[in-house]
């Protein structure tokens, strides 16, 4: 009974110590963390960290960038003429020199896969989802959608240059570019101009700043 007590009183005094060292902390943890409770701050951190990779799609990008401006691809296209279109796109990117794509046939060890949708619940002609470290910024993966259901529609008006420009714009996605007003690839109809100087710097400057 009295080791009881003992170990009662002992807990007694541990509390009230803790306490007054939360007291006397709760300003700084408040200056810090926003809040006198970070628990939650500090479990979404162990959680990230456990857990580092996050999803995300082309109408959330927030400018995620690859390690470096060089990224494998792979064509998961059987349609010619959305897979010419591809390749088109690709060859266009390289030849500006800000960002280089090599294709390669190994699906499991590319950073960029090029696939075709067909769906007529979105209006989007082309979706980019993309996967990137939380801890470090970088991007993992990219998965570039074609919607074919518009794409290969002829009463929709894709003709080949404009299925090039929308590869453009969503490898431009994949590669951390996000919307741009005004004559650009990543005009968000994303469909109505090909590649320009101002989104060759864009790409630059994102992959010096990184």
């Amino acid at each position: 009974m009295k080791r009881f007590f003992k170990t009662i009183l002992v807990l007694a005094f541990l509390f009230i110590g803790l306490d007054f060292a939360y007291q006397k902390a709760a300003p700084e943890i408040e200056k810090t963390f926003g809040t006198r409770n970070p628990l939650p701050y500090l479990t979404a951190k162990v959680q990230q960290f456990i857990s580092p990779e996050k999803i995300q799609n082309d109408n959330n990008a927030k400018g995620h960038t690859f390690e470096s401006n060089t990224a494998t691809v792979y064509l998961d296209l059987s349609n010619p003429t959305l897979k010419q279109a591809a390749i088109d796109g690709i060859n266009i990117w390289n030849n500006t020199g800000a960002f280089n794509f090599k294709m390669t046939n190994d699906k499991n060890n590319a950073k960029i896969i090029i696939k075709a949708m067909n769906d007529g619940q979105t209006n989007a002609a082309g979706l980019t989802d993309t996967q990137y470290n939380s801890l470090t910024g970088h991007l993992i993966k990219a998965t570039v959608n074609l919607n074919s259901y518009y794409l290969l529609n002829p009463s929709y008006g894709y003709n080949h240059g404009r299925i090039v420009n929308t590869v453009e714009h969503e490898l431009g996605h994949a590669i951390g570019l996000v919307h741009k007003d005004g004559i650009s690839v990543m005009y968000p109809q994303g469909s109505f101009y090909t590649i320009q100087p101002s989104d060759v710097e864009d790409v630059k400057k994102l992959y010096q700043e990184q």
